[in-house]
């Protein structure tokens, strides 16, 4: 019998918390940080709009590329989170043939506790 490999995502702009799903229960197994953050804006920004604009797409393209790595191996992902990153995230990796396999859910989230997080993945995953 083939394991199923589970995996959840919860992630904004800038950071991607990775979970891993055991048939039982989520664990956080890593976080990943955009090289991007408000700062890192800020100081772009005064070298003009122009050069932030290819700056902020080339990080978010790193940053979205690590995730994707992650998922890379799954039969099923989840992402949730507050912003749009999800969408952005889903879009990339449905417009690629090898990650047809792959389920994908999602569902918009607020602010949420670490427990929280783990219930929903766990109700998620549980899901017929």
């Amino acid at each position: 019998m083939k394991n199923t490999l589970r995996k959840a995502i919860f992630l904004d702009h800038y950071t991607a918390m990775v979970f891993d799903y055991n048939n039982q229960t989520a664990v956080l197994e890593k976080t990943i940080a955009s090289e991007m953050n408000p700062f890192v804006k800020e100081e772009i920004l005064q070298k003009g709009e122009s050069h932030w604009h290819n700056k902020e797409q080339d990080l978010q393209h790193d940053f979205y590329k690590k995730i994707i790595a992650e998922v890379a191996q799954c039969n099923e992902v989840f992402f949730f989170g507050p912003t749009n990153a999800k969408a952005e995230l889903i879009n990339i990796i449905q417009g690629k043939p090898k990650f047809d396999a792959i389920k994908i859910y999602s569902k918009d989230i607020d602010k949420m506790t670490e427990n929280q997080k783990i219930e929903l993945i766990s109700t998620t995953f549980k899901i017929p």
